[in-house]
This record gives structure tokens, C-alpha cells and sequence, in this order.
């Protein structure tokens, strides 16, 4: 038996209001849907790496294929992982802190990655 998606409670002046406070928090927040694809990203995500649909390993590290030790599995199994990740932003590759955090229930499938890029190292 297939899981079936839940519907959205959500009304169109809930997902104008969520959207405004994603945007105001300051960070890249990405939303992907458990094969990989971006589902939603704010103004920042989109910003910083093109308004460009797809898989969050083409967006966010130029590659055609899943990462190696992928955390989206780590994180359906889990519920979270926390990485460090070098992403390919519109200006260059940076270093960013990476939450990955499941939304919802154990249902959902729905993952949430925030992205903070680290401060330069010292040279």
C-alpha cells in the first residue's frame, strides 16, 4: 500500500505569511520532496543560486547524479543531520553550515535544508 500525501490546511494568505517569514530569517532555505527535488525556495535560495528548477544535487553542487553519502536518507531516517557542505552559489563555490531537518510527521516526506554560510577562514 502507497502512502498518500496529505492535503495542505494551509489557505493562500497562510503560504503568503510562511513565505515572509522564510524570507525574513536571512538564510537559504531550500524544500525537497524525498526523491531530491526542490519543492520551494526562498528569496535568498533563489538569489544566491538561480531561479532554476530541479534536483538539489544539480542546484546546489552542479552534479547529475545523487551526492555520495546523500543526507536526504540519513534525514527520512532520522528526522535531521547537520553538514558542512561546499554548495556552487551564483558567485563561486562557498562553505556553508547545512541543517537538514524533516517537516512534519514521520509521514511527511517533505525536507527543509537551511543553509548558513560559514564566515571566511582566516588566511
Amino acid at each position: 500500500m502507497g502512502r498518500r500525501r496529505k492535503e495542505s490546511k494551509l489557505s493562500g494568505e497562510d503560504i503568503k505569511a510562511l513565505e515572509s517569514f522564510l524570507d525574513a530569517l536571512g538564510y537559504e532555505i531550500f524544500l525537497l520532496g524525498p526523491d531530491r527535488r526542490v519543492l520551494y525556495k526562498n528569496s535568498a535560495a533563489t538569489a544566491g543560486f538561480g531561479d532554476g528548477a530541479g534536483y538539489c544535487y544539480e542546484i546546489l553542487k552542479g552534479k547529475n547524479s545523487p551526492c555520495d553519502r546523500c543526507p536526504v536518507e540519513t534525514v527520512l531516517e532520522l528526522g535531521y543531520e547537520r553538514r558542512r557542505a561546499r554548495l556552487k552559489h551564483a558567485s563561486g563555490w562557498r562553505d556553508y553550515d547545512v541543517l537538514y531537518a524533516r517537516i512534519g510527521d514521520r509521514d511527511d516526506e517533505t525536507i527543509a535544508l537551511i543553509c548558513a554560510q560559514m564566515p571566511p577562514s582566516a588566511a
